[in-house]
């Protein structure tokens, strides 16, 4: 678990740029696909990684948005970040309501400036596009 997941919150996701790039650039097909998000079960204090695969998409409307998103030359605004981000969540996490829990600390690792890193984590976002 990565080590800046607070333990307050009620929803937790990989948000860190890189920790995305990094995951989405893994040779394993199984952790390259995994959804960004972290849940509870019942009462238990401990976040547990999904393990559902987001490689499948069931919302296509949020997929071609992403695209969208992918192919405009004009740097991504936090706003399209969220919703090209959205992607790399699975069917239950990236439904809207409990996507909103997460777009909070995704956009506050972004900062609209076209960054190295923001710049490789678009590329690798890229690549995963081809692959699905």
């Amino acid at each position: 678990m990565p080590a800046d997941l607070p333990t307050s919150s009620s929803a937790q996701c990989i948000c860190t740029l890189n920790d995305i790039k990094n995951q989405l650039l893994n040779e394993n097909a199984a952790i390259r696909f995994q959804c960004l998000a972290y849940y509870r079960r019942g009462r238990n204090p401990t976040w547990i990684r999904c393990e559902n695969s987001f490689e499948n998409p069931s919302m296509k409307y949020v997929f071609r948005q992403a695209r969208q998103i992918l192919q405009q030359n004009d740097p991504v605004t936090t706003a399209n970040y969220a919703k090209m981000i959205r992607v790399l969540f699975c069917k239950t996490h990236s439904a809207l309501t409990p996507f909103k829990k997460y777009r909070i600390s995704l956009q506050q690792h972004w900062r609209e400036e076209g960054t190295l890193m923001e710049l490789e984590l678009l590329e690798a976002i890229r690549q995963v596009f081809l692959w699905v």
